[in-house]
């Protein structure tokens, strides 16, 4: 267990800076690099019983056994601070904590299609808004010849889609449109079903 701020825990809960009881307990008591400090178990017997696979992140000890302290025979703890060095006993070798190493990880990630992405999801809610907003509309137009004479009957009609006051307007545009194209024509505006014949 690494601390960075090490923080001795009394047996009150409370914390102190001084030493309570033979095995002490720590906490970090802030995230920077103040008063850095290493805690370990030493463990040894079988790391791959059954060659089982098992976390990097956690030691299984279930066929391992704890290495006692030869001072005081209870389980060995070691408590490093950067630039300690502490030998195990029995002459299983020693354990140095040689410094601490300040690094970061940084993942980027390029997506060349989201711009692409963003933008047909733009144009599709204007898309919608559009369809909201602007009011569909369709206009018939029928001719027929009047037998006998030379000249035309055009039956304008126009159909919305919901209420548009607008409508009559836009038939009366063009039937006046009609009406300058075709000077010899009848145009029957459906609008307010009147009768035009010049």
């Amino acid at each position: 267990m690494f601390l960075p701020t090490a923080v001795q825990v009394g047996e009150d809960g409370e914390t102190s800076g001084v030493p309570g009881d033979d095995v002490p307990d720590y906490q970090s008591g802030f995230p920077d690099v103040r008063d850095p400090l290493l805690v370990l178990s030493v463990f040894e017997g079988d790391l791959f019983p059954g060659a089982e696979p098992q976390s990097v992140y956690q030691l299984q000890t279930r066929a391992m056994q704890p290495v006692a302290d030869a001072a005081t025979g209870r389980p060995l703890r070691l408590e490093m601070r950067p630039g300690q060095t502490v030998t195990l006993p029995g002459g299983r070798g020693s354990v140095e904590f040689e410094s601490i190493e300040r690094w970061a990880g940084i993942s980027t990630r390029y997506d060349p299609v989201k711009g692409v992405a963003m933008w047909s999801a733009i144009l599709m809610l204007i898309g919608l808004l559009g369809s909201l907003v602007i009011s569909r509309r369709r206009v018939f137009m029928r001719a027929t010849g009047v037998e006998g004479e030379e000249r035309s009957t055009v039956l304008l009609a126009g159909l919305a889609q919901r209420e548009d006051v607008a409508l009559g307007g836009l038939l009366e545009d063009l039937a006046d449109d009609l009406r300058e194209r075709w000077p010899g024509a009848t145009i029957i505006d459906q609008t307010d079903s009147r009768t035009d014949r010049p």
